[in-house]
């Protein structure tokens, strides 16, 4: 069985399971004097989760009509708001040709992820992907700086201001 996380508290002295159920989990998985090593994972905030995924349908609500084909759907504009805020990882393919690396960009749109975003420049071709924003993926400190981020790019997108679309998103939250 893979290890599950364990919600404990910290005393001061001593992690402790903060409930009868984290510490079943605990004594299942490990043996009396079991040494671990513990790596904390602040968990983000529901209200903040909520409040950022509300203000993307915002802003996809807002879109004006000659956007509405470039980003479908919810997520293809969240992914497209990372790339652009900087969260993404980078890969370049170089080619032959400038004509290589479009025929190349061509058949890579296809078959890489609907959220990448692909350009054929000269000889090459770079795919920018979009970061996962999973709790697993992002902690609670880099979620949050890229959430400002994101909803910058998307105010921007929209042409209102930050502030306009958190306080939209908020009442729609």
């Amino acid at each position: 069985m893979t290890d599950q996380p364990i919600q404990c508290a910290w005393d001061g002295e001593v992690l402790r399971p903060t409930s009868t159920f984290w510490l079943n989990r605990a004594k299942e998985q490990w043996g009396d004097g079991e040494i671990l090593m513990v790596e904390a994972r602040m968990e983000r905030s529901d209200n903040s989760h909520r409040h950022y995924f509300a203000a993307i349908k915002e802003c996809w609500d807002n879109l004006p009509d000659d956007k509405r084909e470039e980003f479908p759907t919810t997520e293809h504009l969240r992914a497209r708001a990372l790339i652009k805020a900087g969260y993404h990882d980078v890969v370049d393919h170089l080619c032959l040709s400038p004509s290589d690396a479009r025929n190349i960009a061509t058949f890579m749109r296809r078959v890489v992820s609907p959220y990448a975003v692909v350009i054929a420049k000269d000889g090459v071709v770079r795919v920018y992907t979009p970061k996962s924003q999973s709790m697993k993926a992002m902690d609670k400190a880099t979620f949050a700086a890229s959430k400002e981020k994101v909803l910058a790019v998307l105010a921007d997108l929209i042409g209102v201001s930050t502030d306009d679309l958190n306080k939209n998103a908020g009442a729609a939250a």
